[in-house]
């Protein structure tokens, strides 16, 4: 897939595509529908990319870990981090605190419930059997 540049897109041509985007995001029901849909519809390194930024989140909230110990424990660069972190940071304050809710959720534990995809979804591509691998080791153990 070719890449596009957000600033070749106009303003109401982005707002209509992720408007699209994220109302049918909204619509699935559960974990496996979410996970299958992204999966299908992603790239491994695309689904691997919004993952690290997720755990990127996780560790600087924890609070536990330094920029350099972020940086070679998930293979990023500061950049990323930075971003992450002015994420993290932007908004007003009742945004932040749901950001920082649903990212220590993730801490906690609430999120083992297992993934059950289809085969299908998986096996598409090559590259498709890393994500397949990543998912037995990490939510069907």
């Amino acid at each position: 897939m070719a890449k596009v540049k957000a600033l070749n897109v106009t303003r109401e041509k982005r707002r209509e595509l992720l408007d699209d985007f994220f109302r049918l995001i909204v619509h699935l029901e559960t974990k496996d529908e979410v996970a299958g849909f992204l999966v299908g519809l992603l790239t491994p390194s695309e689904v691997l990319m919004f993952a690290r930024r997720i755990q990127i989140a996780k560790m600087l909230l924890d609070g536990d870990h330094t920029l350099d110990a972020i940086r070679r424990e998930l293979g990023v660069g500061f950049r990323t981090i930075g971003f992450v972190e002015q994420w993290l940071k932007s908004g007003n304050e009742e945004e932040q605190v749901l950001k920082e809710k649903y990212i220590k959720m993730l801490s906690k534990g609430n999120s083992k419930t297992p993934y059950r995809l289809p085969a299908s979804h998986l096996d598409r591509y090559p590259g498709h059997r890393l994500l397949k691998d990543l998912f037995a080791d990490i939510f069907l153990q």
